[in-house]
C-alpha cells in the first residue's frame, strides 16, 4: 500500500493536547493528511475539513460552523476560567482571537469578581494575552506541528516561564525549567525526547496558586503506570497524596482520586470513584475537605453513581457541587439522573459557612423524558450565588423557557426570610423574552453592592430611560428604536463600584459612544450627607 493510500485509511481519531486538556476529533469518514497537518498546526479553519465532525473543546460552550460540534466546556485553575465566545475560524489569512472569562478572588470581600482578557493568535505565529488593552504576555510558537499551549489562568499568564532547549525543527528536547515570578520552581521537572515527545519522570505543575502538582512518567509522550496528585497547603501545614494509575494510551483504571477543576484553598474538592478503560462507572464519592466551627473534616457530599457500560453516564440519585464552590458558596444540587440527563424533580440545598446542615433554598421540575427540560414552577439561585449575594429568581418554565412573572428576591442573611427587590415579565409566547418593566440586579450585586436597573423591554431588547439605584442617584436613556444604544445625559457607575469605591462618572452618550466633558465624581463612605464632589474630568470624542 502506497503512502497515500495509508493516509486515508488513517484511523478517523486525533488528540492534540492544550494546556493538559486534549482537542479530540473524532469523525465517522477517515481524514486525509492535510485533514492532519491543518488540525496539528492549528492554522487552517475548520471549515476545510474534507468530512463532518463531532468537536469536544475544553473551555468552549457552542460553535458551529457547517459542522456538528458536541461540545465539553470546563473550568479551570484557582481563578476561574470559561470560554465565552470565539471568531469563526472562516478564513486561513485570518487572525483568530479567543476572549476568556476569568473569575479573580477578592480576598477581603470574600468574592469571585470577573474579569475579561483576551488571546490573539497572528499570522506570524505568535501568540498575544491581552487586557483592558494592556498587553500581559507575548509567546512565540516554535512548533507548530503540536497544538499550542494555552495559559488559562491569569496568575500563570503574568508570572509562569518555561526555559529550556529546542532541536533545529523547532522542538522542545532535553530538560525543560519553570520560573513563578521570577524564581525557579525546582520541584516541577520536565524532560523531552529528541522527537520532542515528553519521557521519564514528570513533576508537573497544575495550579500554581493552589501549589497542586501531578508527578508520574511519560513513555513517548503517553501517560503510563501511577501518578500521583500533590497538593501541598503551608498555612495547614499538610500534604495531600492522591495515587493513580494509568494504563497504556494514557487510559485511566481502577480506584482513583481526583481533583476537581475548580480545586484551590478555598475549594478543596476531591472526586473518588472508579475508571475501567479510561470511563467513570459505579459509585462516586465527593469529598470537600475543610475543618469548619463544628470541628468537621472531610465532609462526604455523596456524590452519585456512573452506568456499567463504561460511558460515563450518571444514573440515579447524585448530589451534585454548584459550579464555583467554595467556603462561602457551599451550594449542592439534588435529583435523579439518566442517561446523564437532569430528570424530575430537583432540590437545591445551601449552607452558610457557620452552619451545621445544608437547608433547602430553591428547586423545581425537569420533564420525565430525559431531555433535561425545566417545568413548571422554579426557584432558582442566581448564577454567583454566595454568602454575600443570596439572590433568587422565581417564576414558571414552559418547555424550558421562562414565561409569565419572575420574581427576584434577596436576603442579608440565612437566619432572613427572602424579600422581593425586583423582576418583570416573560412573553407569554414562550421564547424567554422580557417584556414591559423589569427592576434588574447589577452583575456584581452583593451585600455592599446593592445596585438595581429600573426601564423597559422590548422584544428581548432595553429602550427608553433605565435608572441605576444605589441610593436613587444614577439613571440614563436608551434609544426608542430597541438597538440598546446609550443617548443623552448619563451618570454611570464605575465598574468596580460598592460600599468602599462610591465613584460615578457624569457625561452624554452620542449614537451608544461617550461625547465631550465627562466628570469622575466620588462620595466618601462616611461622609455621604456631603454628597458627590468632582475629582476629575476628560474630554472624548466620537
Amino acid at each position: 500500500m502506497d503512502q497515500k493510500s495509508a493516509n486515508q485509511q488513517m484511523e478517523s481519531k486525533l488528540k492534540v493536547y492544550n494546556c493538559k486538556n486534549d482537542f479530540e476529533i473524532q469523525t465517522e469518514k477517515s481524514f486525509n493528511q492535510n485533514d492532519i497537518n491543518s488540525i496539528q498546526q492549528f492554522r487552517n479553519p475548520l471549515s476545510h475539513l474534507s468530512s463532518p465532525i463531532n468537536l469536544k473543546i475544553p473551555y468552549q460552550k457552542s460553535f458551529e460552523q457547517n459542522l456538528n460540534f458536541q461540545v465539553q466546556h470546563q473550568n479551570v485553575e484557582s481563578i476561574k476560567v470559561q470560554k465565552m465566545g470565539q471568531k469563526d475560524f472562516d478564513n486561513e489569512q485570518k487572525e483568530k482571537t479567543q476572549e476568556i472569562l476569568g473569575w479573580l478572588w477578592d480576598i477581603v470581600e470574600c468574592r469571585f469578581i470577573p474579569s475579561i482578557y483576551q488571546i490573539k493568535f497572528t499570522l506570524d505565529n505568535t501568540m498575544i494575552y491581552t487586557k483592558d488593552g494592556e498587553t500581559l504576555r507575548i509567546e512565540k510558537l516554535k512548533d507548530t506541528s503540536v497544538k499550542p499551549e494555552v495559559l488559562a489562568n491569569l496568575e500563570q499568564i503574568c508570572h509562569l516561564k518555561w526555559y529550556g532547549q529546542y532541536s533545529q525543527k523547532e522542538q522542545k528536547i532535553g530538560r525543560w525549567s519553570v520560573k513563578w515570578k521570577g524564581e525557579d520552581l525546582k520541584e516541577v521537572n520536565a524532560y523531552y525526547t529528541e522527537n520532542g515527545k515528553k519521557q521519564g519522570i514528570w513533576k508537573d505543575l497544575i495550579r500554581s496558586e493552589a501549589e497542586a502538582y501531578e508527578i508520574g512518567e511519560y513513555v513517548d509522550g503517553q501517560r503510563m503506570g501511577y501518578w500521583k496528585e500533590i497538593y501541598n497547603d503551608k498555612e495547614m501545614k499538610k500534604i495531600l497524596i492522591i495515587n493513580n494509575l494509568y494504563w497504556w494510551r494514557c487510559e485511566k483504571n481502577n480506584k482513583w482520586i481526583e481533583l476537581s477543576e475548580d480545586f484551590w484553598d478555598q475549594s478543596q474538592v476531591t472526586f473518588q470513584g472508579e475508571f475501567k478503560n479510561g470511563k467513570k462507572v459505579g459509585k462516586w464519592y465527593i469529598w470537600y475537605e475543610d475543618i469548619d466551627i463544628w470541628g468537621n473534616k472531610n465532609i462526604v457530599i455523596d456524590g452519585g453513581s456512573y452506568d456499567e457500560k463504561c460511558e460515563s453516564l450518571k444514573i440515579g440519585l447524585w448530589i451534585d457541587l454548584a459550579k464555583r464552590f467554595h467556603y462561602h458558596k457551599q451550594v449542592t444540587y439534588q435529583g435523579q439522573y439518566k442517561n446523564s440527563k437532569n430528570v424530575g424533580r430537583w432540590d437545591i440545598w445551601f449552607r452558610q459557612y457557620a452552619e451545621k446542615e445544608f437547608k433547602q433554598i430553591g428547586g423545581g421540575q425537569y420533564d420525565d423524558n430525559g431531555d433535561g427540560i425545566k417545568i413548571g414552577k422554579w426557584i432558582e439561585l442566581d448564577d454567583e450565588f454566595f454568602s454575600l449575594k443570596q439572590a433568587t429568581y422565581n417564576g414558571v418554565y414552559e418547555n424550558g423557557n421562562k414565561v409569565g412573572r419572575w420574581n427576584v428576591e434577596y436576603r442579608q442573611f440565612s437566619s432572613e426570610l427572602f424579600s422581593q427587590i425586583g423582576g418583570g415579565q416573560y412573553n407569554s409566547q414562550g421564547h424567554g423574552i422580557k417584556t414591559g418593566e423589569w427592576i434588574e440586579l447589577d452583575k456584581e450585586f452583593y451585600k455592599y453592592k446593592q445596585i438595581i436597573y429600573i426601564g423597559e423591554y422590548k422584544n428581548g431588547k432595553k429602550l427608553g430611560r433605565w435608572d441605576i439605584q444605589f441610593r436613587q442617584f444614577c439613571s440614563g436613556s436608551y434609544d426608542e428604536n430597541g438597538n440598546e444604544i446609550k443617548i443623552g445625559k448619563w451618570i454611570e457607575l464605575d465598574n468596580m463600584f460598592s460600599n468602599f469605591k462610591q465613584v460615578t462618572y457624569n457625561g452624554e452618550y452620542k449614537n451608544g459612544k461617550k461625547d465631550g466633558k465627562w466628570e469622575q465624581m466620588k462620595r466618601e463612605l462616611y461622609k455621604i450627607d456631603e454628597g458627590f464632589k468632582k475629582v476629575t474630568e476628560m474630554n472624548c470624542c466620537i
